[in-house]
């Protein structure tokens, strides 16, 4: 059964009861009546409190449907998703849709405006697919994903640049443009939304054990036969240099797989049991 919001069916019968009331009081002329608005008052005001824990729980039994359009940006924005089963898919597009509708999503421009769905969905792809195989796949402590359309500074980086988390704000903010850039039409710049998503993944799952990789240099050499492109390249489009590579080297991980792989096995291996388990 697919409601979209579960909240708004258990509030319709107070509503319309508050309207009734309502009726009576100013059209009927029944001031006796006052007193029977407070129960269902008091009723929509608890729905409306805790309206995101309903519809979440509801949710997660049973996840809104994608429409087609937002299926085909995920297989063509995702390398994971399509080598998954089918079983696995649905799983992967069950689990997009419930971050997409629970999580608070804007665009800033002149005005803070709401992220278009299909910017929501390529973001969310990316938290999807580092937690795929992880009960706990919501990133619970992080609510706020911003986008702007170009690079921006910020207090904490005025130079420009394309992706920023904030771990006590609980929020990320990324270049739109980048990340559909990287995603969608292929142009080979990096994917600064798992590279967010790899940040927060080590801000939640602390015990994780990431392989040792900053005073790496051969890793960051290697980096060109994986890609075709030099890393400073990849520093250009995130704007900085994280200071763990892992920010870097997770993305390529799951972006470029098999070249991976052959370049550098024992870190593939390392991310392998870390992100199938």
């Amino acid at each position: 059964m697919r409601i979209h919001s579960l909240a708004n069916l258990i509030a319709f019968p107070f509503i319309l009861m508050t309207g009734i009331i309502l009726y009576f009081l100013f059209l009927e002329d029944k001031a006796s009546y006052y007193i029977y608005l407070f129960p269902p008052a008091i009723i929509l005001v608890a729905i409306y409190t805790f309206s995101p824990k309903i519809n979440f729980w509801w949710h997660k039994k049973y996840p809104p449907v994608l429409d087609a359009k937002l299926k085909s940006l995920v297989e063509q924005g995702s390398l994971f998703y399509r080598n998954l089963d089918e079983t696995q898919k649905l799983k992967f597009l069950d689990r997009l849709s419930i971050f997409i509708h629970h999580k608070a999503f804007s665009l800033m421009r002149v005005e803070k405006e709401d992220l278009p769905i299909d910017v929501k969905n390529l973001l969310s792809n990316n938290a999807n697919t580092l937690q795929f195989n992880k009960e706990s796949y919501y990133f619970d402590k992080y609510e706020y994903f911003i986008a702007y359309g170009h690079p921006f500074p910020s207090p904490k980086n005025w130079i420009l640049h394309s992706v920023e988390t904030d771990h006590e704000d609980g929020s990320v903010v990324f270049n739109l443009q980048m990340l559909y850039q990287s995603m969608i039409m292929k142009t080979g710049h990096f994917n600064i939304g798992l590279l967010a998503f790899t940040d927060l993944y080590k801000h939640t799952f602390t015990q994780t054990n990431f392989p040792e990789l900053m005073k790496d240099d051969a890793i960051r050499a290697s980096i060109l036969d994986i890609t075709g492109f030099k890393y400073e390249k990849i520093l250009e489009d995130i704007g900085y240099e994280p200071d763990d590579l892992n920010l870097i080297m997770v993305p390529l991980y799951f972006e470029y797989p098999d070249a991976f792989n052959r370049v550098l096995p024992g870190v593939f291996a390392k991310y392998q049991q870390i992100f199938s388990n």
